[in-house]
């Protein structure tokens, strides 16, 4: 795949589709190389591609050291929820919620 596109999901989302290079348009000097590599069944990367892919396995090997009330907690403020609402929802207090976000943020430096 040849594309502009450099964001996370996208590439996810290709390679869920089989694909086996993504390259961005940047990186048009690597195209020979990348044709010959497909061919071989062997994946090539550009290194802003690669950065991104490794940088979401570092965020989600750190995600994985959260507790479960941990994750629920962030999956919550991704969903745009205040601290107010999160506690409300989970049943806890406000000062555990700024407690729990501590933590997390703490967890995931």
């Amino acid at each position: 795949m040849l594309t502009s596109w450099d964001e996370k999901d996208i590439i996810l989302e290709c390679f869920d589709t089989g694909i086996v290079n993504y390259l961005t348009k940047t990186s048009y000097r690597d195209i020979p190389d990348a044709i010959r590599e497909a061919f071989k069944g062997k994946v090539s990367l550009h290194a802003d591609v690669t950065n991104v892919l490794v940088g979401e396995l570092r965020k989600e090997r750190k995600v994985k050291i959260l507790t479960l009330t941990e994750r629920e907690v962030c999956t919550l403020r991704e969903q745009g929820l205040n601290k107010s609402q999160i506690a409300d929802k989970l049943y806890k207090s406000v000062e555990t919620i700024k407690r729990q976000l501590r933590i997390i943020k703490s967890k995931m430096q």
